[in-house]
Protein backbone atom coordinates (compact mmCIF):
# COMPACT_ATOMS: atom_id res chain seq x y z
CA UNK A 1 0.00 0.00 0.00
CA UNK A 2 3.30 2.21 1.12
CA UNK A 3 4.65 1.57 -2.43
CA UNK A 4 0.86 3.01 -4.46
CA UNK A 5 1.30 5.65 -2.43
CA UNK A 6 4.53 6.62 -3.02
CA UNK A 7 4.30 5.56 -6.74
CA UNK A 8 0.54 7.74 -7.22
CA UNK A 9 2.45 11.00 -5.69
CA UNK A 10 5.44 10.45 -8.52
CA UNK A 11 3.00 10.21 -11.00
CA UNK A 12 1.15 13.39 -9.97
CA UNK A 13 4.60 15.28 -10.02
CA UNK A 14 5.73 14.56 -13.47
CA UNK A 15 2.32 15.54 -14.51
CA UNK A 16 2.47 18.87 -12.69
CA UNK A 17 5.85 19.89 -14.07
CA UNK A 18 4.61 18.82 -17.99
CA UNK A 19 1.82 21.08 -17.23
CA UNK A 20 3.90 23.83 -16.12
CA UNK A 21 6.47 23.96 -19.09
CA UNK A 22 3.60 23.73 -21.27
CA UNK A 23 1.87 26.56 -19.61
CA UNK A 24 5.11 28.53 -19.45
CA UNK A 25 6.21 31.03 -21.73
CA UNK A 26 9.85 30.97 -23.52
CA UNK A 27 10.64 34.70 -23.43
CA UNK A 28 14.63 35.04 -23.99
CA UNK A 29 15.08 36.58 -27.02
CA UNK A 30 16.35 34.77 -30.02
CA UNK A 31 17.43 36.09 -33.52
CA UNK A 32 15.20 35.84 -36.23
CA UNK A 33 16.48 32.84 -37.71
CA UNK A 34 16.43 30.91 -34.34
CA UNK A 35 13.14 30.20 -31.87
CA UNK A 36 13.15 30.07 -28.21
CA UNK A 37 12.55 26.59 -26.54
CA UNK A 38 12.36 25.26 -23.41
CA UNK A 39 14.60 22.24 -22.92
CA UNK A 40 15.62 20.67 -19.33
CA UNK A 41 13.45 23.34 -17.58
CA UNK A 42 15.43 26.25 -18.90
CA UNK A 43 15.23 28.60 -22.26
CA UNK A 44 17.61 28.32 -25.60
CA UNK A 45 17.93 29.19 -28.81
CA UNK A 46 17.29 27.01 -31.29
CA UNK A 47 18.12 26.78 -34.75
CA UNK A 48 14.70 26.90 -37.19
CA UNK A 49 14.48 24.58 -39.69
CA UNK A 50 16.69 25.40 -42.54
CA UNK A 51 17.80 28.32 -41.14
CA UNK A 52 21.45 29.74 -39.98
CA UNK A 53 23.85 32.17 -38.89
CA UNK A 54 26.65 30.71 -40.73
CA UNK A 55 27.75 28.38 -43.45
CA UNK A 56 28.56 25.98 -40.65
CA UNK A 57 25.09 26.15 -39.77
CA UNK A 58 24.36 24.22 -43.02
CA UNK A 59 25.17 20.72 -42.73
CA UNK A 60 23.28 20.20 -46.15
CA UNK A 61 26.06 19.16 -48.44
CA UNK A 62 23.66 20.44 -51.31
CA UNK A 63 21.97 23.50 -49.55
CA UNK A 64 25.87 24.33 -47.36
CA UNK A 65 25.64 28.35 -48.11
CA UNK A 66 24.05 30.85 -45.45
CA UNK A 67 22.38 33.49 -47.45
CA UNK A 68 21.85 37.14 -46.13
CA UNK A 69 18.26 35.55 -45.06
CA UNK A 70 19.67 33.31 -42.89
CA UNK A 71 18.45 30.50 -45.13
CA UNK A 72 20.53 27.44 -45.80
CA UNK A 73 20.67 27.41 -49.63
CA UNK A 74 23.00 26.08 -52.56
CA UNK A 75 26.05 28.62 -53.24
CA UNK A 76 25.67 29.64 -56.67
CA UNK A 77 28.77 31.39 -57.59
CA UNK A 78 29.58 32.99 -60.74
CA UNK A 79 32.35 35.93 -61.83
CA UNK A 80 30.94 38.30 -59.11
CA UNK A 81 30.47 35.59 -56.44
CA UNK A 82 33.87 33.26 -56.67
CA UNK A 83 34.45 29.98 -54.70
CA UNK A 84 36.90 29.96 -51.91
CA UNK A 85 39.17 27.90 -50.74
CA UNK A 86 40.63 26.57 -54.09
CA UNK A 87 37.27 25.20 -55.26
CA UNK A 88 36.37 25.65 -58.38
CA UNK A 89 32.69 27.24 -59.78
CA UNK A 90 31.34 24.80 -62.44
CA UNK A 91 27.51 25.23 -63.78
CA UNK A 92 27.31 27.75 -60.70
CA UNK A 93 28.80 25.04 -58.10
CA UNK A 94 31.71 24.81 -56.59
CA UNK A 95 33.54 21.84 -56.35
CA UNK A 96 36.80 20.81 -55.20
CA UNK A 97 38.42 18.66 -58.13
CA UNK A 98 41.37 17.57 -56.26
CA UNK A 99 39.67 14.85 -55.04
CA UNK A 100 38.52 13.93 -58.26
CA UNK A 101 35.01 13.06 -57.89
CA UNK A 102 33.57 14.03 -61.93
CA UNK A 103 29.85 13.13 -62.05
CA UNK A 104 29.94 13.09 -65.96
CA UNK A 105 32.22 13.56 -69.04
CA UNK A 106 31.40 17.37 -69.02
CA UNK A 107 32.98 18.12 -65.51
CA UNK A 108 36.19 16.27 -66.68
CA UNK A 109 36.19 18.21 -69.21
CA UNK A 110 35.69 21.33 -67.61
CA UNK A 111 38.57 20.65 -64.56
CA UNK A 112 40.74 19.86 -67.71
CA UNK A 113 43.70 22.19 -69.00
CA UNK A 114 43.90 20.05 -72.08
CA UNK A 115 42.59 16.69 -73.31
CA UNK A 116 43.97 14.31 -76.22
CA UNK A 117 42.99 10.78 -77.32
CA UNK A 118 44.86 7.50 -78.15
CA UNK A 119 44.03 4.93 -80.55
CA UNK A 120 45.27 1.99 -82.38
CA UNK A 121 44.60 -1.18 -84.52
CA UNK A 122 42.32 0.28 -86.78
CA UNK A 123 43.76 -1.91 -90.24
CA UNK A 124 43.38 0.52 -92.72
CA UNK A 125 39.74 1.59 -91.60
CA UNK A 126 37.87 5.11 -90.90
CA UNK A 127 34.38 6.36 -90.52
CA UNK A 128 32.93 3.64 -92.65
CA UNK A 129 33.28 1.77 -89.47
CA UNK A 130 30.60 2.53 -86.83
CA UNK A 131 33.24 2.45 -83.80
CA UNK A 132 35.52 4.84 -85.81
CA UNK A 133 33.21 7.17 -86.59
CA UNK A 134 31.65 7.16 -82.87
CA UNK A 135 34.66 8.36 -82.03
CA UNK A 136 35.26 11.05 -83.78
CA UNK A 137 32.10 12.21 -83.24
CA UNK A 138 32.46 11.92 -79.51
CA UNK A 139 36.50 13.81 -79.39
CA UNK A 140 35.28 16.39 -82.20
CA UNK A 141 34.64 20.22 -81.01
CA UNK A 142 35.64 19.31 -77.41
CA UNK A 143 39.72 21.14 -77.80
CA UNK A 144 41.45 17.92 -78.24
CA UNK A 145 44.85 18.58 -78.58
CA UNK A 146 46.44 15.98 -80.19
CA UNK A 147 45.83 12.64 -81.17
CA UNK A 148 48.66 9.39 -80.37
CA UNK A 149 48.42 6.31 -82.51
CA UNK A 150 49.87 3.03 -81.39
CA UNK A 151 50.39 1.38 -85.28
CA UNK A 152 48.97 -1.24 -87.18
CA UNK A 153 46.62 2.23 -88.72
CA UNK A 154 46.98 0.24 -92.38
CA UNK A 155 46.88 -3.31 -93.92
CA UNK A 156 47.95 -4.46 -97.09
CA UNK A 157 44.75 -5.84 -98.77
CA UNK A 158 42.32 -3.82 -97.70
CA UNK A 159 40.87 -0.13 -98.82
CA UNK A 160 42.45 1.68 -96.47
CA UNK A 161 40.66 4.64 -96.54
CA UNK A 162 42.21 5.24 -93.48
CA UNK A 163 44.63 7.53 -96.00
CA UNK A 164 41.58 9.26 -97.13
CA UNK A 165 40.65 10.35 -94.23
CA UNK A 166 43.84 11.83 -93.28
CA UNK A 167 44.24 13.15 -96.51
CA UNK A 168 40.64 15.14 -95.83
CA UNK A 169 41.14 15.57 -92.00
CA UNK A 170 43.38 19.13 -91.03
CA UNK A 171 43.10 17.89 -87.83
CA UNK A 172 45.34 14.64 -88.01
CA UNK A 173 47.15 15.61 -90.99
CA UNK A 174 48.93 18.67 -88.17
CA UNK A 175 47.89 16.67 -84.74
CA UNK A 176 48.25 12.93 -85.65
CA UNK A 177 51.54 11.22 -84.12
CA UNK A 178 51.55 7.44 -85.43
CA UNK A 179 53.29 4.83 -83.96
CA UNK A 180 55.06 2.05 -86.84
CA UNK A 181 54.09 -1.31 -86.68
CA UNK A 182 53.87 -4.04 -88.77
CA UNK A 183 50.89 -3.77 -90.24
CA UNK A 184 52.60 -0.34 -91.92
CA UNK A 185 55.72 -2.51 -92.75
CA UNK A 186 53.66 -4.90 -94.39
CA UNK A 187 51.72 -1.96 -96.60
CA UNK A 188 54.80 -0.18 -97.68
CA UNK A 189 57.40 -2.52 -97.69
CA UNK A 190 57.86 -6.54 -97.92
CA UNK A 191 55.78 -7.86 -95.12
CA UNK A 192 54.94 -7.59 -91.36
CA UNK A 193 58.95 -7.95 -90.77
CA UNK A 194 60.11 -5.89 -93.37
CA UNK A 195 61.71 -3.94 -90.22
CA UNK A 196 61.46 -0.11 -90.51
CA UNK A 197 59.93 0.08 -93.87
CA UNK A 198 56.22 1.49 -92.64
CA UNK A 199 58.54 4.38 -91.65
CA UNK A 200 57.56 5.84 -95.33
CA UNK A 201 53.54 6.21 -93.54
CA UNK A 202 55.49 9.29 -91.29
CA UNK A 203 55.73 11.33 -94.87
CA UNK A 204 52.30 12.34 -94.65
CA UNK A 205 52.77 13.83 -91.48
CA UNK A 206 55.37 16.33 -92.80
CA UNK A 207 57.36 14.74 -89.21
CA UNK A 208 61.03 16.01 -90.92
CA UNK A 209 59.52 19.88 -91.65
CA UNK A 210 58.42 19.91 -87.99
CA UNK A 211 60.21 21.96 -85.37
CA UNK A 212 58.95 20.11 -82.40
CA UNK A 213 59.59 16.42 -84.00
CA UNK A 214 62.90 14.68 -84.89
CA UNK A 215 63.07 11.92 -86.27
CA UNK A 216 65.83 9.07 -86.03
CA UNK A 217 67.81 8.00 -89.07
CA UNK A 218 65.66 5.17 -89.91
CA UNK A 219 62.88 7.56 -90.49
CA UNK A 220 60.84 5.04 -88.52
CA UNK A 221 61.00 5.94 -84.95
CA UNK A 222 60.74 9.47 -83.67
CA UNK A 223 60.73 11.80 -80.93
CA UNK A 224 58.22 14.67 -80.03
CA UNK A 225 57.94 18.08 -77.90
CA UNK A 226 54.38 19.04 -77.38
CA UNK A 227 53.84 22.21 -75.20
CA UNK A 228 51.05 23.21 -74.33
CA UNK A 229 50.82 26.26 -71.71
CA UNK A 230 53.61 25.63 -69.42
CA UNK A 231 53.33 21.78 -69.90
CA UNK A 232 55.32 19.85 -72.23
CA UNK A 233 54.49 16.49 -73.35
CA UNK A 234 57.35 14.40 -74.37
CA UNK A 235 56.88 11.69 -76.75
CA UNK A 236 58.62 9.04 -77.80
CA UNK A 237 57.43 6.49 -80.41
CA UNK A 238 59.48 3.23 -81.07
CA UNK A 239 59.64 0.63 -83.30
CA UNK A 240 58.47 -2.85 -82.11
CA UNK A 241 56.39 -4.82 -84.84
CA UNK A 242 55.08 -8.27 -83.74
CA UNK A 243 57.09 -9.86 -86.32
CA UNK A 244 59.42 -12.20 -86.20
CA UNK A 245 57.29 -13.23 -83.36
CA UNK A 246 59.60 -15.77 -82.39
CA UNK A 247 62.30 -13.01 -81.75
CA UNK A 248 62.17 -10.09 -79.85
CA UNK A 249 65.96 -9.16 -80.56
CA UNK A 250 64.78 -8.67 -83.89
CA UNK A 251 61.27 -7.21 -83.80
CA UNK A 252 62.80 -4.96 -81.42
CA UNK A 253 66.55 -4.51 -82.01
CA UNK A 254 68.98 -2.97 -79.29
CA UNK A 255 69.70 -0.45 -81.07
CA UNK A 256 66.51 0.96 -80.82
CA UNK A 257 66.32 0.21 -77.13
CA UNK A 258 69.28 2.52 -76.57
CA UNK A 259 67.89 4.98 -78.82
CA UNK A 260 64.83 5.15 -75.98
CA UNK A 261 67.19 5.08 -73.02
CA UNK A 262 69.27 7.39 -74.40
CA UNK A 263 66.23 9.82 -75.26
CA UNK A 264 64.71 9.17 -71.86
CA UNK A 265 68.56 10.39 -70.12
CA UNK A 266 68.20 13.82 -72.17
CA UNK A 267 65.00 14.78 -70.70
CA UNK A 268 65.00 16.98 -67.37
CA UNK A 269 61.72 15.46 -65.88
CA UNK A 270 59.88 18.44 -63.60
CA UNK A 271 56.31 18.38 -62.30
CA UNK A 272 55.63 20.16 -65.73
CA UNK A 273 56.80 17.59 -68.08
CA UNK A 274 54.64 14.50 -69.30
CA UNK A 275 56.72 11.76 -70.44
CA UNK A 276 54.85 9.21 -72.98
CA UNK A 277 56.34 5.86 -74.86
CA UNK A 278 54.44 4.26 -77.90
CA UNK A 279 55.49 0.60 -78.98
CA UNK A 280 53.37 -1.71 -80.88
CA UNK A 281 54.99 -4.66 -79.56
CA UNK A 282 54.55 -8.65 -79.61
CA UNK A 283 52.54 -9.66 -76.91
CA UNK A 284 51.14 -6.56 -75.58
CA UNK A 285 53.67 -5.19 -73.57
CA UNK A 286 57.27 -4.04 -73.87
CA UNK A 287 59.01 -2.88 -70.94
CA UNK A 288 58.99 -6.73 -69.73
CA UNK A 289 61.85 -7.43 -72.86
CA UNK A 290 64.18 -4.11 -71.28
CA UNK A 291 67.59 -5.26 -68.78
CA UNK A 292 66.83 -4.10 -65.67
CA UNK A 293 68.83 -1.21 -65.80
CA UNK A 294 67.25 0.11 -68.78
CA UNK A 295 63.80 -0.61 -66.85
CA UNK A 296 64.91 1.54 -63.86
CA UNK A 297 65.47 4.26 -66.19
CA UNK A 298 61.75 3.97 -67.76
CA UNK A 299 60.36 3.98 -64.50
CA UNK A 300 61.73 7.21 -63.18
CA UNK A 301 61.19 9.36 -66.01
CA UNK A 302 58.00 7.74 -67.87
CA UNK A 303 54.48 8.84 -66.95
CA UNK A 304 52.90 6.07 -69.35
CA UNK A 305 54.00 3.76 -71.66
CA UNK A 306 51.76 2.68 -74.31
CA UNK A 307 51.66 -0.98 -76.07
CA UNK A 308 48.99 -2.44 -78.79
CA UNK A 309 49.07 -5.66 -80.59
CA UNK A 310 46.36 -7.44 -78.89
CA UNK A 311 43.14 -5.61 -79.06
CA UNK A 312 42.47 -5.85 -75.40
CA UNK A 313 42.52 -2.67 -73.04
CA UNK A 314 44.55 -3.72 -70.16
CA UNK A 315 46.35 -1.71 -67.17
CA UNK A 316 50.03 -3.18 -66.30
CA UNK A 317 52.51 -2.08 -63.83
CA UNK A 318 56.06 -3.32 -63.13
CA UNK A 319 56.95 -5.90 -60.99
CA UNK A 320 57.19 -4.30 -57.50
CA UNK A 321 55.39 -0.99 -58.56
CA UNK A 322 51.44 -1.66 -58.38
CA UNK A 323 51.03 2.10 -57.38
CA UNK A 324 53.80 4.30 -58.12
CA UNK A 325 56.56 4.83 -61.20
CA UNK A 326 54.81 3.89 -64.99
CA UNK A 327 51.17 3.46 -65.58
CA UNK A 328 51.75 0.68 -68.72
CA UNK A 329 48.31 0.52 -70.80
CA UNK A 330 47.52 -1.84 -73.56
CA UNK A 331 45.12 0.77 -75.85
CA UNK A 332 42.69 -2.19 -76.87
CA UNK A 333 41.71 -1.18 -80.93
CA UNK A 334 39.19 1.09 -82.13
CA UNK A 335 37.96 -1.15 -84.62
CA UNK A 336 39.21 -4.98 -84.00
CA UNK A 337 38.59 -5.24 -80.32
CA UNK A 338 38.79 -9.10 -78.75
CA UNK A 339 35.84 -7.63 -76.09
CA UNK A 340 34.71 -3.96 -77.19
CA UNK A 341 35.86 -1.67 -79.47
CA UNK A 342 37.34 1.41 -77.98
CA UNK A 343 40.16 4.11 -77.71
CA UNK A 344 41.81 6.19 -74.71
CA UNK A 345 41.18 9.14 -73.76
CA UNK A 346 43.62 11.50 -71.31
CA UNK A 347 42.65 14.48 -69.37
CA UNK A 348 45.64 16.77 -67.52
CA UNK A 349 44.21 18.36 -64.72
CA UNK A 350 46.43 20.56 -62.24
CA UNK A 351 46.61 21.48 -58.48
CA UNK A 352 48.29 18.38 -58.36
CA UNK A 353 49.73 17.79 -61.68
CA UNK A 354 47.92 14.46 -63.29
CA UNK A 355 46.48 12.56 -66.20
CA UNK A 356 43.15 11.03 -65.69
CA UNK A 357 43.56 8.24 -68.92
CA UNK A 358 40.51 5.99 -69.73
CA UNK A 359 39.35 3.73 -72.03
CA UNK A 360 36.33 4.81 -73.67
CA UNK A 361 34.26 1.20 -74.55
CA UNK A 362 32.46 2.07 -77.95
CA UNK A 363 29.50 -0.03 -77.35
CA UNK A 364 28.40 2.44 -74.90
CA UNK A 365 25.52 4.79 -76.74
CA UNK A 366 27.00 8.25 -75.32
CA UNK A 367 30.23 9.21 -74.06
CA UNK A 368 30.30 8.79 -70.18
CA UNK A 369 33.04 8.07 -68.01
CA UNK A 370 33.81 4.64 -67.34
CA UNK A 371 35.39 4.13 -63.50
CA UNK A 372 36.15 0.23 -64.57
CA UNK A 373 38.66 1.66 -67.33
CA UNK A 374 39.99 5.03 -66.19
CA UNK A 375 43.41 5.74 -63.92
CA UNK A 376 44.83 8.53 -62.25
CA UNK A 377 48.47 9.14 -63.10
CA UNK A 378 50.19 11.75 -60.89
CA UNK A 379 52.91 13.59 -62.34
CA UNK A 380 56.55 11.75 -61.05
CA UNK A 381 53.86 10.20 -58.48
CA UNK A 382 51.37 7.63 -57.65
CA UNK A 383 48.67 5.87 -59.34
CA UNK A 384 45.56 5.12 -58.19
CA UNK A 385 41.92 4.23 -59.79
CA UNK A 386 39.44 7.03 -60.47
Amino acid sequence: MFYRIVLFFIFALFLFSCSSNKDKKCTKKCNIWESCKIVNDSQTCVLNDGKCNSNEDCKDEKKNHCNESNTCVPFVCDEENPCKDNLTCYKSQCYDFSENKFENMDMLDFASSFKFYIMSDNKGEAEEKVSFKKMIEWTKDRDQKFVIGLGDHLKKGRDNLFLDFIENNEFYKNNFYPNIADGENEYYGEGQDDWGAGGKFLELFDFENKDNVTLRDNKAEYYASIKIGDITIHLIQVHFPDEPRDDAKLAWPQESRDYLINKLKSIEKTKNDIVIVGAHSIFGSWHNYLKKEELDIVLEKVDLGLSATVHEFAKMTASGHDNDATLFINTGAITHGLTSDGYLEVHFIKNPNRIIIQYIDMKKSSLEINKKTSWIKYINGKIEKL
